[in-house]
This record gives C-alpha cells, structure tokens and sequence, in this order.
C-alpha cells in the first residue's frame, strides 16, 4: 500500500499507531530488528579502518584560492606574492574585511611551496587551488594530512560519520 493512499484514506485517528522505544546513542524514529542490529555492531567500523578522519579542505575565501583556470590562478598568486595588501583588496574589489585573510595569504605563499590541485568543488565543478597545505593561509583548512594522499593519483572512501 502506498503512503500517499494511506495519507488519503485515512487520518490520525484512524492510522495503528506503534509505541517507540528511544534508546541512546541512535534515538531511532522506527521500530529496530534487533536481530539485525546485534549483526550489524558486530562488522568492524569506519573507524578501526582508517587512521585519518577528517572533514575536506575549508578554503573559507574562494574567490582568492580557487580558480577556473590555472591561467586565473598563476595570475592571482602573481598579484598576491608581488602587489601590496590594499592594492589586492581593491583590484579584486574585496571588502576590507578580508586584508587579514589576505595578509595571511601572502605570508603563505611567500614562505611555502605552492602548487596549482584540481579539486572538486561542487557536483561537477572542478576548480584550479592555490595550495600549500598551510592552515590558516590562502585556505582556511587545507587539511593536508588528508589531501596529501590524493595529490597523487590514488582513490578516497567518502562515508558519513552518522547515519
């Protein structure tokens, strides 16, 4: 029976209603087989797998490490490495909100090496970063500990930390 008919045939009186039992830690909205549950604990955990957890880079100001082309961002670290601080902010007409973030960014490139990543930005949309794996430079959160394994060409497992 589909729910949209139940919904239709019926209203909340008249709907058979089953008592749940909240449990920590999951609080399920839906009545558990156990049998399945004790199974299911039983398999070893994203946890014991893998060493390194972490959540991916934060750049925390896109418009100054991400790029659509590598020509855009050579371009950019150019004019970061070798322009003055209020002279960035008003070529790219950022707010002055920014100079910390952009004198942070220019320390960065200025003392670490940086190289051009292709990364996925968002669902079919790669950009080109400015990176150096520094936290707190040009992006907020590289996670390097992390990205460093798929700077080269190997595969991430992506899982969710709950369900």
């Amino acid at each position: 029976m589909s729910y949209f008919f139940l919904l239709k045939e019926n209203d909340i009186n008249s709907l058979d209603w089953n008592k749940l039992n909240f449990t920590a830690p999951e609080y399920s909205f839906d009545v558990v087989n156990q049998n399945i549950k004790s199974k299911y604990n039983s398999f070893l955990t994203i946890d014991l797998l893998f060493n390194i957890k972490a959540s991916g880079i934060q750049t925390e100001f896109d418009e100054l490490s991400l790029h659509n082309t590598k020509f855009e961002a050579i371009d950019k670290l150019d004019t970061i490495k070798t322009q003055e601080i209020d002279f960035i902010l008003e070529h790219y007409k950022y707010p002055l909100s920014k100079k910390k973030k952009v004198a942070q960014a220019k320390l960065d490139v200025a003392s670490n090496i940086v190289s051009f990543e292709n990364i996925g930005y968002k669902l079919f949309s790669e950009k080109i970063a400015i990176y150096t794996g520094k936290t707190n430079g040009i992006m907020g959160r590289p996670r390097y500990n992390t990205i460093r394994h798929l700077l080269q060409p190997n595969l991430a497992l992506i899982t969710m930390r709950t369900q």
